[in-house]
């Protein structure tokens, strides 16, 4: 059971990782688009 909470907090922690990554070039690419 411990293990399990502990590789559910690493996989949601890698994922909030990629979503911030994935948001911010999101954002990068809009700015870039929009002030072409």
């Amino acid at each position: 059971m411990c293990k399990a909470s502990i590789f559910e907090n690493e996989n949601s922690i890698r994922y909030e990782g990629l979503w911030l990554i994935e948001r911010a070039l999101w954002r990068r690419a809009y700015s870039a688009w929009r002030f072409s």
